[in-house]
């Protein structure tokens, strides 16, 4: 059987590296493209002056994506290589040397072998991504990261400024009255941001104290206030150098706080226009963060077979390891790893809020088993899963039902009469 010609792509930031391997296997020719515009179309030239040729690309987004939106344009289909898989196969055919030119073969002589296989659908990439979706979730999730990361340095100085101070603000000393973590406030992060010497902390006044921590007078604030005043009497002098990076410290962290609103605030806007993310929205307990994550990096539910492939894309499914006669079960190394943390905080959330839901029940069993609370916190995200994957299923499949067998308007109400009747027709139309 003739081989179809096949076009092995590895991109990067300014370049794509171009293998085409004919039909006979073995003449190969090696062309490089810029990815300015200029670029991509004297590749996609290129491309159409091949007839019924097949085009892979290592990996998917990120530096190919410029390339894959031309490609969508013109309407060529391709097919998306991990890049782990072209490693192993680079390795075992073509040996430890790796640069752009060797990728793109390997890429080619992979996409080779998969389609004389009849594998090579497996890696079609012919379902959209919401790019604007993708985008503000991943934002979010980064700018979590360097919160909690700013937060962590920040309780490190404050325990060298005074252990009194840091143990008060996580609500862990006894000689004080304050029983929460404070520190999560925005409130403290001004004060510290603008009074970063605590000695200076018993000089200020009531009012002055409540305009520092931005002007609001909530409940609690007046044991704040005693509390931090007795804290700062009782403190020592602090470096020049302390202070102000508790200073810098609490400024970045006011900053990240705010880009998190801005960032919720334009999630909520954009999942009014999402069906799929309303959808989830409705079940209690799921939230705008844990909804749209999930829809961004699932992209279309109709990718996976079943709740297994879903289980198994999110790292919280197992998969077979078989050896011999020795046959287990085990944890894929590869996975996408924010659909598994938005699984894991959407099942905690959902138990939290429906308590007499059946996952619940499964979850106080668990523990009272005996089992650990991560352990079983796995287990009810495993059945999460089930159920998302049940819901977005069933929800589009009433979407295709409702565009395929669209409302019909009756028969009187088209004016319509059967000859048998004597009634005269209707003289107006009315949309039911």
């Amino acid at each position: 059987m003739k081989n179809k010609p096949i076009i092995g792509i590895d991109p990067d930031s300014t370049n794509i590296v171009c293998c085409l391997i004919e039909s006979n296997n073995q003449t190969i020719q090696l062309k490089t493209f810029f990815t300015a515009e200029k670029g991509l179309q004297q590749f996609i030239k290129w491309v159409k002056n091949h007839n019924n040729i097949l085009i892979a690309i290592e990996g998917a987004g990120g530096q190919s994506t410029p390339l894959e939106n031309k490609l969508k344009e013109n309407l060529l289909p391709y097919f998306s290589i991990l890049a782990y898989r072209i490693a192993k196969y680079r390795k075992a055919v073509l040996g430890e040397n790796k640069n752009n030119c060797t990728d793109a073969e390997t890429v080619a002589r992979f996409a080779c072998t998969m389609d004389q296989q009849g594998q090579l659908d497996a890696f079609k990439n012919e379902y959209e991504t919401d790019i604007e979706l993708q985008q503000l979730t991943r934002d979010f999730e980064y700018v979590t990261k360097a919160y909690t990361r700013e937060l962590n340095i920040l309780w490190k100085y404050l325990k060298y400024l005074s252990n009194d101070l840091y143990l008060t603000l996580q609500g862990k000393n006894p000689d004080s009255t304050i029983s929460y973590n404070i520190l999560k406030k925005k409130g403290i992060l001004q004060l510290l941001s603008a009074k970063p010497d605590i000695s200076e902390w018993q000089f200020m006044g009531f009012d002055e104290f409540i305009n520092t921590m931005g002007g609001r007078n909530y409940r609690g604030r007046k044991k704040w206030y005693e509390q931090l005043q007795i804290l700062s009497k009782n403190s020592s002098n602090s470096s020049a150098s302390l202070r102000l990076s508790i200073q810098l410290c609490a400024q970045r962290l006011l900053q990240l706080y705010k880009h998190r609103i801005i960032l919720i605030k334009e999630l909520e806007a954009m999942s009014k226009t999402k069906k799929e993310t309303k959808h989830l929205l409705k079940i209690r307990g799921i939230g705008i963060i844990s909804a749209t994550t999930i829809i961004a990096e699932i992209r279309d539910i109709d990718r996976f077979k079943n709740n297994n492939k879903l289980a198994s894309y999110s790292g919280i499914g197992l998969v077979e390891n078989k050896t011999g006669d020795n046959q287990n079960m085990k944890s894929r190394i590869i996975y996408n790893h924010r659909l598994k943390d938005a699984f894991m905080q959407g099942a905690l959330a959902y138990i939290r809020y429906n308590p007499d839901s059946h996952l619940t029940a499964y979850h106080k069993f668990l523990l009272k088993k005996g089992m650990k609370k991560l352990r079983a916190q796995r287990r009810v995200a495993r059945a999460f899963i089930r159920k998302i994957f049940r819901e977005l299923k069933n929800f589009k499949e009433e979407e295709i039902k409702n565009v395929i067998k669209p409302k019909k308007a009756s028969d009187m109400a088209i004016g319509y009469t059967p000859i048998e009747s004597n009634i005269p027709p209707a003289t107006s139309t009315y949309i039911i």
